[in-house]
């Protein structure tokens, strides 16, 4: 049991140790909206991230012009936290940025990334086994 609940959770961290990848694009790419319109494997938005551990999602608006602004990133953090989202503004954008650093290609927008969910599932299943066995 004990190895069964160790190979489970394992899996959460496969994606340890190598470059996490990260949708890049900005929303003069009509496929880089609110709703993400690339997939996991299309290479005009899927990057290697090197020297970071996570990725980003701004999504602003110009405040002059109204226009809205939408951009995914690589992005490196100190935080210990997996997702977080903070007011955002530089110039004339005002909006909010989202990081995330659960597992690659994790700034689609959802803030649950599929790292998460399998600790999760790894969690659940030794409570269960444990009750069982």
């Amino acid at each position: 049991m004990k190895s069964l609940v160790f190979a489970l959770s394992f899996l959460g961290f496969l994606s340890v140790g190598t470059a996490i990848k990260c949708y890049v694009c900005n929303n003069g790419d009509p496929n880089c909206g609110e709703t993400l319109a690339a997939t996991a494997d299309d290479p005009a938005y899927v990057q290697d991230c090197p020297n970071t551990n996570g990725c980003m999602k701004i999504d602003a608006t110009h405040i002059g012009t109204g226009k809205r602004v939408i951009q995914r990133k690589c992005f490196y953090t100190t935080t210990a936290q997996n997702e977080k989202c903070d007011n955002y503004q530089q110039g004339d954008l005002k909006g909010s940025q989202c990081y995330c650093k659960s597992g690659d290609l994790c700034n689609t927008g959802s803030h649950v990334a599929l790292n998460t969910l399998l600790l999760m599932a790894a969690a659940v299943t030794g409570m269960i086994l444990k009750r069982v066995l």
